[in-house]
Order: C-alpha cells, then sequence, then structure tokens
C-alpha cells in the first residue's frame, strides 16, 4: 500500500491539535511535546465533496450512526456506541462517511 505517512498530535497541556508529516517530524520541522497524544493518517478520506483526511480518533457520520476511527491490531476500525468493530475501508468504500470531528476536541458527538 502506498500513501501518505502523516500525523496529528493532541497536545493535552496547551489542548490543540498539531498536524505534521513524517518528514516533518524526521527534520525536527515540529516540536510534539512529551505530553501529546499520537494519531496516524489512515490514508483514506471521507465521501464528502471536500474529501477530508481521516485519521484515529475522528468521529464519523456514517449511514449507520456516529462512529469513531481505531487503530486495531493490523487494520483501522469504525467503533460504533456499542463497541461493535467494523472495517473502515468498508464504510469508506460501500457507504456514506463524513467526519465530524475527532475525540479530544468534539466529545459532545459521542455522549
Amino acid at each position: 500500500m502506498n500513501r501518505d505517512l502523516k500525523f496529528r498530535f493532541w497536545d493535552i497541556e496547551t489542548k490543540s491539535m498539531i498536524f505534521a508529516t513524517l518528514e516533518h517530524l524526521i527534520d525536527g520541522g515540529y516540536y510534539i511535546s512529551k505530553d501529546s497524544i499520537t494519531m496516524q493518517y489512515t490514508g483514506l478520506q471521507d465521501k464528502t465533496k471536500d474529501k477530508q483526511d481521516i485519521y484515529e480518533g475522528d468521529i464519523l457520520q456514517t449511514k449507520d450512526g456516529i462512529m469513531i476511527v481505531e487503530y486495531n491490531y493490523d487494520r483501522f476500525e469504525c467503533i460504533d456506541s456499542n463497541d461493535n468493530n467494523f472495517r473502515l475501508y468498508d464504510y469508506i468504500y460501500f457507504g456514506f462517511t463524513k467526519v465530524i470531528g475527532n475525540i479530544y476536541e468534539n466529545q459532545d458527538l459521542i455522549k
């Protein structure tokens, strides 16, 4: 699989999201606090006109409701409110998905 290696970091201290590519991290172009949570780009985009990148920790609106993106074992999955796991790729390929937020900045969407 050929995909961009991109990451985002939730800085717990400043409560802000930092986006970086692997090249930026290697070159030292970003300071990432040790008090941050790393999330990897899935290599997939949502089904909206803008084709927003999907990262771990994103909250998706799907045809089956609200789901959270997680990395489990060897693949990215969507987790529903009943803790059921579904392959993220299947939702992207076969159904509607839209990134509506993430678990750090939009907690109200999953309560």
